[in-house]
C-alpha cells in the first residue's frame, strides 16, 4: 500500500517560460534549475490533473522495463512566475508540475517512421510492449535528427485505461482487454518481444507502487485510486507477456 512510502518530490524548479506549444494542456517550454529545458505541464490544466498522473506513472514503468521514453521530473512552479500566462485567462500557479525533457533536432508523428535507422526495430518493439501494458492512447513519437533518427516516446496524457480518462470501475472493466498495435509490426526485432515478455512478467507489485508512489501528493488523488492503477498494471502484466511471446514467435 502507499501509506507510507516516499511520494515524489520535485527535482528542479522552473527558471522561466520559455513558449507555449498551443497543446490542449497548454504545455510550455521552460528553462529549469538544472541548465536543462523541459515540456511542462502543470496541474488543473485544461485537460485535468489525471494527465500529470498518467505522465508520471508510464515514465516510471517505463523506467522499469527499460523503454525509450523522454527523460522527465517534476518541476516546483515558483510563485514568483504568477503573471504568465499558460493559456488565455489561466495563470501559472505555484505547485508541482510534470515537465519531459526537450530534444532539439526532432521530428514529431504519430506514426512510427524510420523503422531501418538506428536501432528502431529493437525501440519501437519495446513501445509496442509498453502500448499493451498500458493501454496507450494518442501516440507520440521523437525522431532524434542528430542520432540517426532513433525513436522516442513522449506525452503519455491519454494513456492508462484506453484514453487516461480512468476511474477505478473503468479499470477494473478494462483490465482484460487486449490492446493490440494498430500499425504493422514488420521489420521489428521479434526478439524484443521476447526480452520485453520476461521484463513484464517480472514486474513485482512492491515495483509497481513504487513506480505509483511518484505520483506527487499535492495532485489530490486518492490513495485508493492509485493502488487501483497499481493493482491494473500487475493485473495485466501475465496477458502482456503472453502476448508479446506470440509475436516474437511470429515470422
Amino acid at each position: 500500500m502507499l501509506s507510507g512510502m516516499a511520494r515524489g518530490r520535485p527535482a528542479a524548479s522552473l527558471r522561466n517560460p520559455v513558449k507555449k506549444s498551443g497543446g490542449g494542456t497548454g504545455a510550455f517550454l521552460g528553462m529549469a534549475s538544472d541548465g536543462r529545458q523541459y515540456w511542462i505541464k502543470v496541474p488543473d490544466n485544461p485537460q485535468g490533473t489525471q494527465v500529470l498522473v498518467n505522465e508520471v506513472v508510464v515514465a516510471a514503468i517505463g523506467r522499469l522495463l527499460d523503454a525509450p521514453l523522454r527523460p522527465t521530473v517534476l518541476i516546483a512552479i515558483p510563485d514568483s512566475l504568477s503573471e504568465w500566462r499558460v493559456v488565455p485567462g489561466m495563470a501559472l500557479r505555484q505547485g508541482v508540475a510534470h515537465g519531459s525533457e526537450h530534444l532539439d533536432q526532432s521530428e514529431e508523428n504519430d506514426t512510427f517512421e524510420y523503422r531501418a535507422r538506428d536501432d528502431n526495430r529493437a525501440r519501437q518493439a519495446s513501445l509496442v510492449a509498453l502500448w499493451d501494458l498500458c493501454m496507450g492512447g494518442d501516440p507520440q513519437w521523437l525522431f532524434d535528427l542528430a542520432n540517426e533518427y532513433s525513436t522516442w516516446s513522449f506525452d503519455h496524457g491519454l494513456w492508462l485505461g484506453g484514453d487516461g480518462y480512468w476511474t477505478r470501475d473503468s479499470l477494473e472493466r478494462s483490465c482484460d482487454l487486449e490492446w493490440p498495435w494498430q500499425e504493422t509490426l514488420s521489420g521489428l526485432d521479434r526478439r524484443v518481444f521476447s526480452d520485453f515478455a520476461d521484463r513484464t512478467a517480472a514486474l513485482t507489485a512492491q515495483e509497481i507502487l513504487s513506480a505509483i508512489s511518484e505520483v506527487p501528493v499535492e495532485w489530490g488523488t486518492p490513495d485508493s485510486e492509485l493502488e487501483a492503477l497499481a493493482w491494473f498494471i500487475y493485473y495485466r502484466r501475465t496477458a502482456t507477456a503472453q502476448r508479446l511471446r506470440a509475436l516474437s514467435e511470429q515470422n
